[in-house]
């Protein structure tokens, strides 16, 4: 059975930001039905980050405690070729990417898979993003100094505002459309693979 979201990440020195990414991602409502998958880029922490891994990839291994699934590949292509890596492992129809430095509302995922099961005719939802300055924070204890509320979907707001900014949940079937994340971008690829799907 498909999970309901495939997320994934790039992992590359990111071992301050890890548990706390671990336990947000887990503690998601529908996590149970979903998946992470977690590529590392060869990271100079590697030995730090799987030492914080390991407990989750033993506790999460799929039939119905969310499953995560982790690899390493032998040197580091920049955040989006491991993102291209990453969509071509995703299980799921539904998909999004989970950077070890942002944090999730709870029902995030939940959310934002209703929004796209109840409209088979959008390939992309998005929320408000907090902005904060403080490591680690989390959605319910922080000290956002700015929130985005992105306005409604036009192709005029995307080109103003960036409306998916970081944790969109698209459908996978949009790169088939519109391609893969540009790998010689070194920021933004997100946006312009957004750009170019909108146009």
């Amino acid at each position: 059975m498909k999970p309901k979201i495939s997320l994934f990440t790039s992992l590359f020195k990111g071992a301050s930001h890890l548990e706390g990414f671990l336990e947000d991602i887990v503690s998601q409502t529908i996590f149970d039905e979903c998946e992470l998958v977690i590529i590392n880029a060869n990271s100079p922490e590697k030995e730090e980050e799987e030492a914080i891994l390991k407990p989750y990839l033993d506790k999460h291994k799929g039939r119905g405690n969310g499953l995560i699934r982790y690899s390493v590949i032998d040197d580091d292509p920049g955040v989006y070729a491991v993102w291209n890596l990453c969509v071509k492992e995703c299980a799921s129809d539904l998909i999004s990417n989970a950077n070890v430095d942002d944090r999730k509302h709870p029902e995030h995922l939940e959310k934002h898979y209703q929004v796209l099961e109840d409209n088979p005719d959008v390939d992309l939802a998005y929320a408000e993003v907090a902005v904060t300055y403080k490591p680690n924070e989390t959605m319910e204890r922080n000290t956002a100094v700015l929130i985005h509320n992105f306005p409604e979907y036009s192709f005029l707001n995307l080109i103003k505002y960036n409306m998916p900014h970081n944790n969109p949940v698209w459908r996978r079937s949009m790169h088939e459309k519109y391609g893969y994340f540009r790998e010689d971008m070194v920021s933004a690829a997100d946006f312009d693979m957004w750009l170019r799907a909108g146009s």
